[in-house]
């Protein structure tokens, strides 16, 4: 746990779920001294404010390197293979 509240581990949405769940606390308990930089806040709700489809190219660049934070993240190749296969049926599925 330690490790963890240094950050020299990082931990995945599941495993913070299964922790909130363990000791019966919301995930929100997790986030209360949590104060992001106010830069931070105003490039979220920048792009949150875009309609759909009107990303810029840095937007997109943003999105990408997104994306390859959260590739990285992945503890496996087997969560990687299920990623690209949940990817490929998005694509199929598309009007």
């Amino acid at each position: 746990m330690s490790r963890m509240e240094s950050g020299e581990n990082m931990i995945n949405v599941v495993q913070l779920y299964r922790l909130a769940r363990a000791y019966e606390l919301p995930i929100s308990w997790f986030f209360e001294e949590f104060d992001e930089p106010p830069d931070e806040r105003e490039r979220i709700r920048a792009i949150l404010q875009k309609e759909p489809g009107a990303w810029s190219a840095a937007s997109c660049d943003e999105r990408e390197a997104g994306l390859l934070a959260i590739w990285r993240a992945l503890p496996d190749d087997e969560h990687r293979r299920r990623l690209l296969n949940l990817m490929e049926l998005l694509v199929h599925a598309r009007p």
